[in-house]
């Protein structure tokens, strides 16, 4: 068994397809994806482990430069990803009791080995800080068994950017109709949605067409302006989506009103569910309610396609929680945490601004204005690694 960093182009197309087949795994493991969402304030690498050359489990950790001073933190977020590992199982694979403990003890080997590749990785970058987020609970013990000679922490330190969600709803589809699902949504919701289907309204996939998405990139910053959050660079999100639609998992799509853009939605089919990632609609076409239609025809979509379940992603605060809770759906809560310090003086001192929630809106625009687009060599290694 062997633990090391994914560079090359057969490793990362190695580490997709298992994370493709992970029941835990979420799109923002996949090796392209994180090529393409490069930030310029954070490094970026995947960790695996193979078993006679297959890969058995794994992790993306995030090497994030702290704002104003010199220091850096590590985020493992989602994972650490292990085969045969999920949700609140050990030995998921096995049924027979004999042959479930020898699967759970391959199972804390692998866990073994690819956590001491992670230490290794935060250690050469000077890391002060390794915080485990968003992993499964069945990985939650195990985690702290291993840092019991430490003095770790089992709530967030690191509070200013998260590459996964701590939270999301998700709309099950699995075995039910499109009527089904709508069925389940409130009735204000099925009632917005009833007016759009009968106002003058279409709704269509867009194709890779660049100008088309500076249009629809306009949209979403009139959308963050009028609720005030930070959308991201142009640039940034157009690598995203070329990535995605020239792969088809992504589907970005766009209500018309006449030949205007009344609203949009970017989504990924990933796995076995769909990820709603951002959206936005334009205030002057409201009431023709574009942001309720597109999400339920993207879970007609995501039916099709044979998505187990819809992920409106984080349930957000009063609107928009609001607006999420009239699709029903479930909360599905991954707020676990192991935060282990690796140089316990050092983040003592630096602790108040790591945690300073105060600071995310400030840390954000930043990243905004400092964006910038992913080295060649790791674009060239997300393409070659594409199927």
């Amino acid at each position: 068994m062997e633990s090391f960093v994914a560079t090359s182009p057969e490793e990362l197309k190695a580490w997709d397809a298992f994370v493709a087949t992970h029941p835990d795994a979420m799109h923002c493991h996949l090796s392209w994806w994180l090529a393409a969402h490069q930030r310029s304030f954070a490094e970026t690498a995947i960790v695996i482990c193979r078993d006679d050359g297959i890969v058995v489990g794994g992790a993306v950790v995030h090497v994030f430069r702290l704002p104003f001073v010199r220091q850096r933190v590590m985020i493992v977020g989602g994972g650490p990803l292990i085969a045969g590992v999920a949700g609140d199982v050990w030995g998921v694979s096995e049924t027979a009791a004999a042959d479930s403990n020898i699967q759970k003890q391959r199972e804390r080997d692998i866990l073994e080995a690819v956590l001491a590749a992670i230490e290794e990785v935060g250690r050469q970058r000077g890391a002060l800080l390794i915080q485990y987020e968003a992993f499964c609970n069945a990985l939650t013990q195990p985690l702290r068994d291993h840092y019991a000679a430490h003095r770790v922490s089992d709530g967030p330190i690191w509070k200013l950017y998260s590459p996964v969600l701590w939270r999301e709803f998700r709309v099950r589809l699995a075995g039910r109709t499109p009527q089904e699902i709508l069925a389940d949504f409130n009735q204000g919701t099925r009632r917005k949605i009833r007016k759009a289907q009968k106002s003058e309204l279409r709704i269509d996939a867009v194709e890779r067409n660049e100008a088309t998405m500076r249009d629809v990139h306009d949209v979403w910053v009139e959308d963050a302006q009028r609720q005030s959050y930070t959308p991201r660079p142009f640039d940034q999100v157009w690598r995203l989506y070329e990535e995605s639609l020239r792969r088809g998992v992504g589907e970005v799509l766009i209500a018309w009103a006449g030949d205007e853009i009344a609203g949009f939605n970017f989504i990924l089919h990933f796995g076995v569910g769909t990820y709603y990632l951002h959206g936005g609609y334009r205030g002057k076409h409201a009431e023709l309610c574009p942001n309720h239609v597109l999400q339920f025809e993207a879970m007609c979509r995501s039916l099709a396609r044979g998505a187990a379940y819809y992920s409106l992603a984080a349930p957000g605060r009063d609107g928009l929680l609001q607006y999420k809770q009239g699709f029903g759906g479930d909360l599905v809560d991954h707020t676990r945490f192991v935060a282990v310090p690796l140089r316990p003086m050092r983040l003592l001192a630096l602790r108040p601004l790591i945690g300073d929630v105060r600071l995310v809106r400030i840390a954000k625009q930043w990243a905004a204005r400092r964006w910038s687009a992913p080295t060649d060599d790791r674009r060239e290694a997300a393409e070659a690694a594409a199927p």
